[in-house]
């Protein structure tokens, strides 16, 4: 297939609340002929905090400027000169639904999902982008569709695209942030059979805990954790700045600091949090 791709180079961004991340893979084949792949690029760049709020782009030219410094020459890199690019859609912007249909998928359209939709979405159609994948029926009946639905607000992906197209960038797919997740973490060199996969998902600003099991993501839910919650409540129990609460963060984990008694309370209470919920 990577003979005869056109979009050679292609690279993937993460484009988080405080990040953007950038990674490119090289093929290559061995002497059997199968496809084992490189990291050719794996680069990243802050964003202050207020860029990017919740997966919502507030400073579309801060952002722009930042994005454009993650892909120039440097002394240690060379350019991104490759335009195709697979962005990610921050979770809390996008609904991904799992439904089951009275149609046989042969007789199943758009307008069927559509319609289904309506019952579930809490926004109009009218304004999301939507699509939709049958996921294979291991039941008997087959007058029953089961599919799984993502849809985007378009002023949501609309900002996304245009933000990435005034960089020089051509899009070729906007994907939720729990699929490609997911897609990375579930190799398909182990059997999964009756068994279900939860992938914990802790980032900066957010967390997410996501169901995966029959080829697909069944559920998944925002979780009220995030490594920046934790550098703060660090800060303010320990009365210090920001920077060394992030770095006790990364040094100690949840190991006890002689120096700070009151660390090792902290981290617990909001990791007991964590695993209650």
């Amino acid at each position: 297939m990577f003979l005869h791709n056109p979009f050679h180079g292609a690279f993937g961004l993460d484009i988080g609340d405080l990040s953007i991340k950038l990674i490119q893979l090289k093929p290559h084949w061995n002497f059997k002929n199968k496809t084992y792949y490189t990291v050719e690029e794996m680069r990243s760049i802050s964003l202050p905090p207020g860029y990017i709020v919740n997966g919502e782009i507030q400073q579309p030219e801060m952002v722009r400027k930042k994005l454009l410094r993650l892909l120039e020459k440097t002394e240690n890199r060379k350019a991104i000169s490759c335009p195709w690019v697979v962005a990610d859609l921050p979770e809390p912007k996008s609904f991904l639904k799992v439904l089951e249909i009275d149609i046989p998928k042969e007789e199943l359209t758009d307008d069927d999902i559509i319609s289904q939709m309506k019952k579930h979405l809490p926004l109009d159609m009218e304004d999301v982008y939507m699509d939709w994948q049958v996921i294979e029926n291991n039941g008997t009946n087959n007058n029953i569709t089961k599919v799984v639905v993502g849809a985007s607000a378009k002023s949501t992906a609309n900002i996304y695209t245009y933000l990435l197209e005034s960089v020089g960038l051509s899009l070729l797919a906007l994907e939720f942030e729990g699929v490609s997740i997911a897609r990375a973490m579930i190799t398909s060199q182990k059997n999964y059979e009756g068994e279900a996969r939860a992938i914990l998902d802790l980032g900066a600003t957010r967390s997410n805990l996501i169901i995966y099991d029959n080829e697909t993501i069944q559920f998944s839910t925002e979780i009220n954790f995030s490594g920046e919650i934790l550098t703060t409540a660090i800060a303010q129990e320990l009365k210090i700045d920001h920077a060394k609460a992030e770095k006790m963060k990364i040094e100690n984990g949840l190991i006890y600091n002689k120096d700070f008694p009151k660390y090792t309370k902290v981290v617990a209470k909001f990791v007991d949090g964590l695993v209650e919920k």
